[in-house]
């Protein structure tokens, strides 16, 4: 708890950067949509709005997919989700049928993030979850965090993260 707090200050002084902490679950009670695709990182981002008129404060939210496969999902969630990495049978069968060419690693279901919201279960096959608290701003997450201009991306989590969590399939 305490080195938490260390690095908590040592970030907020810019003097350390902020890297992503595993978590093994997310859950939120706010609506999200789609909002950005990266080809180029094979990757997807839900976003819920943040602004004063948003329960919960100002704060956006961004769940960010990377090197996804594949997409089972609405265009819009609304009354909150989970996000989980259940590896049951069932995760384990998609990550077959969709994942399936990865002939190099072991499947067991850990490319299988499922969403729940209203009773729903829906698949995203991916490597790695990114899930963001930020400033409320137009600004894509998925595209300055992935962009190549390091000057650019340092300014982009210096001046808009608040939080950053991940969910993995890789032991890293």
């Amino acid at each position: 708890m305490v080195l938490e707090l260390i690095i908590s200050y040592l970030v907020s002084l810019k003097l350390v950067m902020l890297e992503p902490s595993i978590i093994k679950e997310y859950s939120s009670s706010r609506a999200f949509h789609m909002r950005d695709v990266s080809w180029s990182g094979s990757g997807l981002t839900l976003h819920s709005f943040g602004s004063s008129h948003v329960i919960g404060g100002g704060d956006a939210v961004d769940l960010i997919f990377l090197s996804t496969d594949y997409v089972e999902l609405p265009f819009e969630i609304f009354g909150g989700l989970r996000v989980t990495q259940p590896c049951d049978d069932l995760a384990i069968e998609y990550e077959q049928r969709f994942a399936g060419y990865r002939k190099s690693e072991h499947l067991e279901g850990k490319r299988v993030f499922v969403i729940e919201s209203a009773g729903r279960r829906f698949h995203i096959v991916a490597g790695k979850l990114w899930i963001l608290t930020r400033t409320h701003n137009l600004q894509s997450s998925i595209n300055a965090l992935l962009s190549n201009n390091e000057t650019e991306r340092t300014n982009f989590i210096e001046q808009h993260i608040k939080e950053w969590y991940k969910m993995t399939a890789f032991d890293d």
